[in-house]
C-alpha cells in the first residue's frame, strides 16, 4: 500500500492544472504565485482544448525559478465513451495539433449557441458570451448567468445549463488525438482514470489495455480525486504494464489549490519530458 502522507518534498511537482484560457479561475499569474506557495518546482498547465496560455506561462514560470511543461487536455472517444487525454511537452507550434484543438472549440462553440437558445427560451436574462470558440460549453454560460442574475449562486446556474445541455458529446477520436499528439512530440496519459461522472467514464483495467495498445504511454496515477485505494491499484498497474505515471490536482481555483506532489512519484515521466526528478526533490 502506497501511504501518500510519507511523500512530503520541499520542491514538488503538479502535472495538471487549470486557468482561465479554459474553465479555471486562475490567471496565469496567479496560478505560479499559488504554485509557488505550494513549494512546486515543476508545473504544468493542462487547460481544455487549448493551449493560449502556454507561452505565458512558460515566461512566468522562468521568471519565478519555476520549471514549466506544456500540456492540454482533450476530450476523447474510446468505444462511444469519453475520457480526456493529457498532452505533455509538446511542441505548441504543432499544425496538426492546433487544428485538432481549433476543431474541438468549434464544435464546443456549436453546443454552446444550442444551450444559450434554450436558456432565452426559458425567460432567463443572459449576458453574451462572445468568441467564435468554446473550451466548456457549462462553464461559459453558468458564469454568464450569474453576472446577469446576481440572486443565482454559481451551482444553481451550473444545474440550469446542464438541464438545457444537448445530448451530443464533443470529443475526439481517441486514435486520432494519439497520433496528433506523436506527431507534436508528446507524451500521451490518460487523465483520472477512475473518476468518472457526466463527463468521462471510468477506464477500466481492460479500458486501459486497450487504449495502450493504441499507443498510450501513461496514466494519472496520482490524482487529487482518486481514493487510496483506486491511487494503490493504479499504481500496481502502471508499473505491471511499464505504463508512466502522472501527478494531478486538477486545479482550477482557490477552492482546490495546486499539489506539491513527491516528484520520485512520477520519476519515469519528469525524466521522459527532460527534467530530473532528484533535482525538483533537493
Amino acid at each position: 500500500m502506497i501511504v501518500l502522507e510519507k511523500f512530503k518534498a520541499k520542491s514538488g511537482v503538479d502535472l495538471h492544472t487549470h486557468t482561465t484560457a479554459s474553465d479555471g479561475t486562475w490567471s496565469a499569474l496567479e496560478l505560479i504565485k499559488a504554485a509557488s506557495a505550494q513549494k512546486i518546482q515543476t508545473l504544468s498547465v493542462c487547460d481544455h482544448e487549448t493551449t493560449a496560455n502556454v507561452k505565458t506561462l512558460q515566461l512566468l514560470a522562468r521568471r519565478h525559478g519555476m520549471q514549466f511543461i506544456p500540456g492540454v487536455e482533450i476530450a476523447v472517444q474510446h468505444k462511444n465513451k469519453n475520457y480526456h487525454l493529457l498532452l505533455y511537452g509538446f511542441n505548441p507550434e504543432s499544425v496538426k495539433l492546433q487544428t485538432l484543438l481549433k476543431e474541438s472549440r468549434h464544435k464546443l462553440f456549436e453546443k454552446r449557441q444550442i444551450m444559450t437558445l434554450s436558456l432565452l427560451k426559458k425567460g432567463y436574462s443572459l449576458e453574451e458570451v462572445t468568441g467564435i470558440h468554446s473550451t466548456s460549453p457549462l462553464y461559459e454560460l453558468a458564469n454568464a448567468l450569474v453576472k446577469q442574475n446576481p440572486a443565482l449562486t454559481f451551482r444553481q446556474a451550473w444545474d440550469i445549463c446542464r438541464s438545457v445541455e444537448p445530448a451530443m458529446k464533443v470529443a475526439q477520436p481517441l486514435e486520432k488525438a494519439l497520433e496528433v499528439g506523436r506527431c507534436a512530440g508528446a507524451v500521451s496519459i490518460l487523465a483520472h482514470p477512475r473518476r468518472g461522472g457526466t463527463e468521462t467514464a471510468i477506464a477500466t483495467d481492460e479500458v486501459l489495455k486497450e487504449m495502450v495498445d493504441l499507443g498510450l504511454e501513461g496514466i494519472e496515477g496520482f490524482y487529487s480525486g482518486h481514493t487510496q485505494v483506486e491511487t494503490d491499484r493504479l499504481s500496481q498497474l502502471g508499473r505491471k504494464r511499464k505504463l508512466l505515471v502522472s501527478c494531478g490536482s486538477d486545479s482550477h481555483d482557490e477552492r482546490k489549490k495546486p499539489i506539491s506532489w513527491n516528484p520520485e512519484l512520477c520519476r519515469d515521466l519528469l525524466e521522459k519530458l527532460g527534467i530530473g526528478a532528484s533535482a525538483n526533490a533537493a
